[in-house]
């Protein structure tokens, strides 16, 4: 299968606390071969990013949305 240029916004709770954590117009690159499901592929990625950030809580997703990136 092809692989699918799209961007997500990913909302997350950091467990133990009231806080939550936005990732908005994430851009990444969606292999159906690697994760069958977009939205999941997202959520990794923007895991990823915000471990990048220093963000080293328990993070819990709340919602994902995700579009075919602008050409």
């Amino acid at each position: 299968m092809p692989k699918f240029n799209r961007t997500a916004t990913v909302e997350f709770s950091v467990f133990g606390t009231e806080q939550r954590i936005t990732v908005s117009n994430l851009p990444y690159v969606w292999d159906s071969d690697e994760t069958p499901h977009m939205d999941q592929q997202a959520v990794f990625d923007a895991i990823a990013f915000l471990r990048e950030q220093g963000v080293t809580s328990g993070l819990g997703c709340l919602s994902v949305t995700t579009s075919p990136a602008p050409s």
